[in-house]
């Protein structure tokens, strides 16, 4: 769990530095640290069976906006926005993140899985 938590820190560090876009290749690098970073999340938390580093996603218009749970609960798990792409966030989470139910984020998860399988 602390090589995910680790993780996860890094990944928000990451994606709160400022990108220029007009600097295309570092606009560029921040993104392959992201997928990077976003993959090896992934793998470690199917590794230890943990919702802790599971992205949650969600088309909106053109892309998609994307939270990291960053931490879990009996009831609820907490997310925050990850910063990517066209910055597109969803209308209750917003660009700060917050809670979302278990079963909601567990269902979400299952859906993205059977579509999205590495």
């Amino acid at each position: 769990m602390k090589n995910i938590l680790a993780t996860i820190e890094q990944l928000k560090k990451i994606s709160a530095e400022e990108i220029c876009w007009s600097q295309y290749e570092k606009a560029t690098a921040r993104f392959e640290k992201q997928n990077d970073l976003m993959e090896k999340l992934d793998k470690l938390a199917r590794k230890n069976k943990t919702l802790l580093g599971r992205q949650l996603r969600y088309q909106v218009a053109d892309g998609r906006a994307i939270y990291v749970i960053d931490k879990v609960t009996a009831t609820s798990v907490h997310v925050f926005w990850l910063d990517y792409g066209d910055q597109w966030s969803i209308r209750g989470l917003g660009q700060r993140g917050g809670n979302v139910k278990l079963a909601e984020a567990q269902s979400k998860i299952e859906f993205q899985d059977m579509f999205f399988k590495k």
